[in-house]
């Protein structure tokens, strides 16, 4: 459930962005969308070895790449954000990526 409304955010963050009216929704949403990524990545680790290994690690890779895509979209379009603040975003994106190629 959460992987999937985690998606959503993540296209309406992309639908919005290409509209400069709306920077606060987009912002938003992505927020939203790594809010979720990081709730069903607690809820996998809960599962554990209870369910298939291979439907968990696809799920997990799924949600790793859509946070660190957020992550990525936050640092690229929040003009407000510092450079500080940018370059956590971006090393987080980069530790889920890197998470996501150990599969």
């Amino acid at each position: 459930l959460f992987s999937n409304r985690a998606m959503c955010h993540l296209k309406i963050a992309e639908t919005k962005g290409s509209s400069t009216n709306n920077s606060n929704d987009v912002q938003q949403s992505l927020k939203d969308c790594i809010e979720d990524c990081n709730s069903a990545l607690d809820r996998l680790d809960l599962v554990g070895s209870d369910s298939s290994s291979s439907n968990n690690n696809n799920l997990r890779g799924k949600v790793l790449y859509r946070r660190a895509k957020a992550l990525v979209t936050t640092s690229q379009t929040n003009v407000h954000s510092t450079d500080d603040d940018k370059e956590a975003n971006l090393n987080a994106a980069a530790k889920d990526l890197l998470q996501l190629l150990s599969f």
